[in-house]
């Protein structure tokens, strides 16, 4: 595994030199910019203001800073992932690298590890963030909160790892809007399904059973507020195990199209 360790590296080595780590903190601009306002107004507040209704206030601003933060991390790492294996064998660095030898597993191991744990990194610091002024404003972090935190990882993961898996059989600019598409608009396709037209209640259908599995309730924001009397956990991890095993299943079809797959003439 000490091939897959230095792959990672190296991968997550390749993300900042191609400047990726500007479009992060660009990402954070945006974000802390955006919630800034609001900010200013919680800190600002009468001390008269009824608590329920700062409560409130802190829990809707810190789920959407970390929801938004969550969010565009994800569109970048679906971009970054569909073009990593891309890039080395349009350069040609891959058959070096599985001259050495690496087995076609490790070398796909190694990259997909290492553009999560990229991600995984600038998620960490939202998180941070996000935990710094709950401890602040003394709101306990519950576990509805880091179930709903983890559901956000696992998200990430599997649609980066759609559009990584996607890569290696059609262009990457396509694979990536594929997981763009499941990503932005996944909470559609239910709706889609009840359309009139019988060919786009099939779309929707097809869309709705290959995508991967969503929770439609904010449990950043429940958690925050702690409203949930009977949290329904094994609804929660039965999503997110889904789409761990989803994940793993594409990842596993990627390895066995790599294996077989002629990279000298690509």
């Amino acid at each position: 595994m000490k091939s897959v360790k230095l792959l990672a590296l190296n991968t997550a080595g390749y993300l900042l030199a191609r400047k990726t780590i500007y479009v992060l903190f660009f990402i954070a601009l945006i974000v802390l910019l955006a919630s800034g306002a609001d900010l200013y107004n919680i800190f600002n507040s009468d001390a008269s203001t009824d608590p329920k209704a700062l409560l409130s206030q802190q829990a809707n601003i810190l789920s959407r800073m970390f929801s938004s933060w969550a969010a565009l991390t994800t569109l970048a790492s679906i971009i970054a992932a569909a073009a990593v294996v891309y890039a080395d064998i349009k350069s040609k660095i891959v058959l070096g690298i599985l001259a050495k030898p690496v087995s076609r597993w490790q070398y796909l191991l190694g990259k997909w590890t290492g553009v999560l744990l990229f991600f995984y990194g600038f998620l960490a610091v939202g998180l941070a963030i996000v935990m710094i002024f709950m401890l602040f404003w003394d709101i306990p972090i519950t576990s509805v909160f880091l179930t709903g935190t983890f559901y956000q990882v696992i998200n990430m993961t599997v649609h980066s790892t759609i559009a990584f898996t996607l890569s290696l059989f059609i262009a990457p600019v396509l694979a990536g809007g594929i997981g763009f598409v499941f990503f932005a608009f996944g909470g559609l396709f239910e709706q889609l399904m009840g359309a009139s037209m019988w060919w786009a209640s099939l779309l929707g259908s097809f869309l709705y059973y290959v995508q991967p599995a969503i929770i439609n309730e904010s449990l950043l924001q429940k958690g925050i507020l702690n409203s949930l009397l009977d949290p329904n956990f094994s609804l929660y991890w039965s999503v997110i195990l889904e789409n761990i095993l989803y994940a793993s299943i594409i990842f596993f079809a990627a390895v066995l199209f790599f294996q077989k797959r002629d990279i000298v003439d690509s």
